[in-house]
This record gives structure tokens, sequence and C-alpha cells, in this order.
């Protein structure tokens, strides 16, 4: 007997045009990459990927601590 793995298709999202021509829809795509882009981050370099700490407490104090770290790189690498 085969076992079957369920297939994922490409989503396709219609965002109607109402929507993508206002200027702020630039701007939040935009804002909403680079908050992401800064999440991957997190759990690439600080190693939240897997968590190794038990308890919400413990997990947000070290999500807070990897978030300003970021957040202090960025303040740096900003042209003065």
């Amino acid at each position: 007997m085969r076992s079957t793995v369920a297939q994922s298709q490409p989503r396709s999202i219609d965002v109607d045009r109402r929507t993508t021509r206002h200027p702020g829809y630039k701007v939040s795509q935009h804002c909403r990459k680079r908050t992401e882009e800064e999440r991957g981050g997190i759990k690439a370099s600080a190693g939240l990927a897997k968590v190794k700490l038990q308890g919400h407490g413990r997990v947000d104090a070290a999500f807070a601590l990897a978030l300003a770290a970021c957040n202090l790189i960025r303040l740096l690498a900003a042209p003065a």
C-alpha cells in the first residue's frame, strides 16, 4: 500500500487593484518585509528557531533580548 503525501498547491492571492493603488500599501509591504527579515534573523542567528528554554516568561525574555540586539545593530548601521 502506498502512502500519499498532501501536495501543497501554489496559493494565488488576488489583491484587488483598489487596495494596491494606494501609496500606503507599498509602504506597508516594505515595513512588513523588514519585520519578517528581522524575525527570521533572530531565529537564525540568536538560536531561537528551536528554543531551549521552558516557560513563557523565559522565552519572552530571550526574544526581547534578541530583538533589542537587532535594534542596536540597526541603529549603529544607520547612516549618520
